[in-house]
């Protein structure tokens, strides 16, 4: 977090001493990513988050075998993520979101076996979630929220990913039921998949996320009566379910003793399609 500006520099005798980390983020560069490919083969840390760079990603990039991580966010890089991802196969931070870029995510994403993090949020990405996500067993914080150009529905093999404790796919042009086994995803702290257009009943399984502690599943077109197994969720603190207007019933006894006891603070639901008695002053 300096001053520095203007374009990632080369040299004009060769390639740079061998670095394993390069690290300029929050700061005014400008230009593209290709003096990348000088940087060496032995980077292992490439964060550039916060500046405003552009053009699309260099090949050279995905020649680095020993990148862990890689930190590109919050710039203005363009293009399509290319399916030479796959050839990062020791990546376990990836971050491209905040950025324009469009196409699809490469089904060769799945090769990244090693990736705890995959953030590809604010972009113009379309097409459906790969199905091979749901295998890759070390995820645990899976964003792709504000890509509305996308479609599909969401994936069962996501309940695969055991020590995933955060799923956020807001805004995704999701269709579908919300599969069961999603609740199979057992750390699950965070599951958001608001605005979106999910069908279907909410599913009782979700009351076996034990660890979670927010659940978005409004402004969708789910139905039905909420479950009373959410009130099983002791750690839950923010549920929002307004916005889906085929919702009905009534809220248990069992759930308002989340809100009486202050455990869940911030509830949200349609008081005109919905009776509850403890939502009073938590509806929209």
């Amino acid at each position: 977090n300096n001053w520095f500006e203007g374009p990632i520099a080369t040299t004009s005798d060769g390639p740079y001493a061998p670095l394993k980390s390069i690290v300029l983020h929050d700061n005014w560069l400008t230009g593209d990513l290709r003096a990348v490919g000088k940087l060496g083969g032995q980077l292992e840390m490439l964060d550039v988050n916060s500046n405003s760079l552009s053009g699309t990603l260099p090949n050279s990039l995905f020649a680095m075998a020993n990148l862990s991580y890689l930190r590109l966010s919050h710039n203005h890089l363009t293009g399509t993520i290319s399916f030479e991802l796959g050839r990062l196969t020791g990546l376990k931070f990836l971050s491209l979101d905040r950025n324009e870029f469009q196409g699809t995510i490469p089904s060769e994403s799945v090769q990244l076996a090693q990736l705890e993090a995959l953030l590809l949020y604010d972009n113009f990405l379309e097409g459906t979630l790969p199905i091979g996500i749901g295998y890759m067993s070390e995820l645990q914080s899976l964003v792709i929220s504000n890509n509305s150009k996308m479609s599909g529905g969401i994936p069962d093999t996501l309940g695969n990913l055991k020590k995933l404790d955060r799923l956020v796919l807001s805004n995704c042009g999701l269709s579908g039921p919300i599969p069961a086994a999603i609740s199979e995803a057992e750390n699950l702290k965070e599951f958001s998949l608001d605005g979106n257009f999910l069908t279907g009943e909410i599913p009782r399984e979700l009351g076996n996320l034990h660890e979670l502690e927010t659940l978005m599943l409004n402004d969708n077109e789910l139905g039905g009566e909420v479950p009373q197994e959410l009130s099983q969720l002791k750690r839950l603190t923010k549920l929002h379910l307004e916005g889906n207007d085929e919702i009905t019933g009534e809220i248990s006894e069992d759930i308002c003793r989340l809100v009486n006891e202050e455990a869940l603070v911030d509830f949200t639901t349609d008081c005109d399609e919905v009776v509850c008695s403890c939502c009073t002053q938590k509806c929209v």
